[in-house]
């Protein structure tokens, strides 16, 4: 005869009133200790063992959230989120941020043309430095003199110091409309602001520079330790040229013969150059801006470098994940994203 054994007691209360822990399916056990639970469970709360998911393993955590290729953490700007990998590459977008301080680093990036046809927006901002002002507007094509694609955008961003009337800075404004150069399949914006910046007053009491005097609007008072008014800033004119390009579809070039196509003819003349040809130019979404400061630091910018701003640039697929989750196209990405960096630009003025 088989004896039957008698079965397992049931769960009991805690004493201090609480139910005892239960696993949930995503769950971990909070001690390695504790007892398996009974083969045949009286009571049966959570969902089938079947659905559990297993836990993560260390592994798999260092794949989804790998350290940074050849950093440490805190140093440079460069950001590479996610990683790219061959067996889930489809539908992954890589930030990858540079600093350049010589006018190889922009040539370096033009030669390589992987990095060059895998771009679907890049953004160049340019804070005090006329060797990469003078390369972007020439490989853009903004500072053409021809009536039909030109434009004086460039002449703008070149002249760093407002215009002065009776001995002071004019404060001045600018846009340009919307311009479609279908031999290209680019269309483009631009606008130009200047905005005021204050600065400390020298400490050392030295006389400012002629120059200093001609550019300087006005002058405001601080409280000091006897909290008696005296004088503590220096009001400054400065300016920032912000140009907007939208790669597009293939377009049709226009049938009428009287236009021509203006990237092979040649401008002869005094003060021309031979135009540009079309592959030489880069012909991809792209935000250019063009910061100048008073006191030659990056820092002193409307858009400070490596602050607020800029980093919230280099995490744009993280936000994007959450206000646009339906954009999957390279030119919907790119729409979103100039978006986003043209509200943050209007916000830091």
């Amino acid at each position: 005869m088989a004896s039957s054994s008698p079965p397992p007691p049931r769960p009991r209360r805690s004493s201090s009133g609480h139910r005892p822990r239960m696993l949930s399916p995503l769950g971990r056990r909070s001690s390695a200790q504790s007892p398996p639970p009974p083969p045949p469970p009286i009571v049966q709360v959570d969902e089938a063992p079947s659905r559990r998911a297993p836990p993560r393993s260390p592994a798999s955590d260092r794949a989804a959230n790998p350290p940074p290729n050849g950093t440490r953490s805190g140093q440079g700007p460069r950001l590479r989120v996610p990683p790219q990998r061959e067996e889930s590459k489809e539908g992954m977008r890589k930030v990858a941020a540079e600093e350049i301080s010589n006018l190889e680093g922009l040539f370096r990036i033009y030669s390589d043309p992987k990095r060059g046809r895998e771009a679907v927006l890049r953004v160049f901002h340019v804070q005090n430095a006329q060797w990469a002002t003078s390369f972007l507007l020439r490989k853009f094509g903004l500072d053409s003199r021809d009536n039909l694609v030109g434009t004086d955008f460039g002449q703008w961003v070149r002249k760093e110091q407002p215009a002065v009337r009776a001995g002071k800075p004019v404060l001045n404004g600018k846009t340009w409309k919307t311009q479609h150069d279908p031999w290209r399949s680019v269309s483009r914006s631009s606008f130009g602001i200047d905005y005021l910046k204050h600065y400390l007053s020298d400490p050392t009491g030295q006389s400012p520079t002629p120059a200093d005097v001609d550019l300087k609007l006005m002058e405001l008072n601080r409280y000091d330790e006897e909290d008696t008014p005296s004088y503590g800033h220096d009001i400054y004119v400065q300016r920032m040229g912000v140009c907007f390009q939208y790669k597009e579809e293939a377009s049709n070039l226009p049938t009428d013969p009287s236009i021509k196509n203006p990237y092979t003819r040649e401008e002869k003349g005094p003060g021309h150059r031979r135009m540009q040809s079309v592959d030489s130019m880069d012909n991809g979404s792209a935000i250019l801006i063009f910061e100048t400061s008073h006191s030659g630091s990056i820092q002193d910018t409307c858009i400070a470098a490596r602050q607020e701003w800029e980093s919230r640039w280099r995490r744009l697929p993280f936000y994007l994940a959450f206000e646009s989750p339906d954009v999957t196209s390279d030119d919907g990405l790119a729409i979103e994203c100039m978006k986003m960096i043209s509200q943050d630009i209007f916000k830091s003025v």
